[in-house]
């Protein structure tokens, strides 16, 4: 065995590590899909909890601006629909 870090791991260690890994990878998928590619912020040098917030700040944007027309919206077809 070799001195890196990875062999000198214990299995929780490592498991930690992995689930931490996929977590970073689909919050920086999540992030991305947001933006058209090449633009937006680089995730890659963020903190996961600065992705989070960033996520959390578009979907709360998205919402004030798309959601209440859309509510709004939905309730003039079922009034016209009846």
């Amino acid at each position: 065995m070799c001195d890196c870090f990875q062999c000198s791991m214990t299995k929780k260690e490592f498991e930690e590590g992995f689930e931490n890994y996929i977590q970073r990878k689909e919050l920086i998928e999540k992030a991305e899909s947001f933006y058209v590619p090449g633009h937006g912020p680089d995730f890659e040098n963020m903190t996961n909890e600065q992705i989070e917030n960033h996520i959390k700040f578009i979907e709360k944007t998205f919402a004030m601006a798309f959601g209440e027309e859309d509510e709004k919206a939905e309730s003039a077809n079922q009034e016209n629909d009846y």
